[in-house]
């Protein structure tokens, strides 16, 4: 195996198509790989999300975690929250290279731009991904997509 880790964008990526990434994380998983979940939460919405799924994952790595006792969110009474946008797009990509996250799949453009990990942008609508110039289609099997991205970073 080419590599170790891989890390799956929750909002816009296993929520848009959670029976799809029940079989594929079961499938990186019988490849010997890491699966983190590297979202920006909250935590415990994603945690019984995947849990009511049977998605299976070894790490939940969300940007909330990591900024909230940093004392840089803001929550606003409408329970929304704010924090500085450079923080934000940056911290998956920081994640990634700190734990070796050897590919990301992800649904936002504006996050692989601080990605020196491979970074897969996902398109839920038409269930592709593209990395390297490649187009993957994740409206195959679970396995051919997972042999596809392995051969995306070789």
């Amino acid at each position: 195996m080419i590599f170790k880790r891989i890390g799956i964008d929750f909002h816009g990526v296993i929520n848009y198509n959670p029976l799809f990434f029940r079989h594929f994380n079961k499938v990186v998983a019988l490849n010997g790989l890491e699966i983190h979940i590297v979202s920006g939460g909250p935590r415990e919405y994603i945690s019984q999300y995947l849990q009511e799924n049977r998605i299976l994952y070894h790490h939940l790595w969300c940007i909330l975690d990591k900024y909230v006792p940093l004392g840089v969110v803001t929550y606003f009474d409408n329970g929304k929250f704010h924090m500085d946008d450079e923080l934000w797009n940056t911290a998956k990509g920081k994640y990634c290279a700190e734990n070796d996250i050897a590919i990301m799949i992800d649904d936002s453009k504006i996050y692989g731009q601080s990605f020196v990990t491979p970074y897969c942008l996902y398109d839920n609508k038409k269930q592709l991904g593209y990395i390297n110039n490649r187009a993957i289609d994740f409206n195959q099997s679970p396995q051919q997509v997972f042999t596809s991205l392995c051969e995306a970073l070789t």
